[in-house]
């Protein structure tokens, strides 16, 4: 993002549909499924090519841990986008 980090016009508009989908959702789709689960399955790829160990054997914890931080992580983003949204609707009045 620009403007010190602040949304514009087209940012705000994506923002404006994206959060219809509410907080929940968001933080499933985008931190959860979106980072967590990806996330998850690379450093799984990269474990087992670095360590030798069998991909089968780090994925298990690596699927449960990394969507955990897909939830932390999902809710910043949200917290964030909420807040530059809140400050661009407040400079429009």
């Amino acid at each position: 993002m620009n403007e010190g980090m602040g949304m514009n016009e087209v940012q705000r508009s994506k923002w404006e549909q994206t959060r219809k989908i509410g907080r929940r959702s968001f933080i499933l789709r985008y931190g959860v499924l979106g980072w967590g689960v990806p996330t998850a399955i690379l450093f799984s790829v990269f474990m087992s090519l670095k360590n030798g160990a069998s991909f089968l054997s780090v994925l298990p914890l690596a699927i449960v841990l990394f969507p955990v931080g897909g939830i932390a992580f999902g809710g910043i983003m949200w917290a964030l986008s909420e807040r530059q949204f809140a400050k661009l609707q407040q400079s429009d009045k």
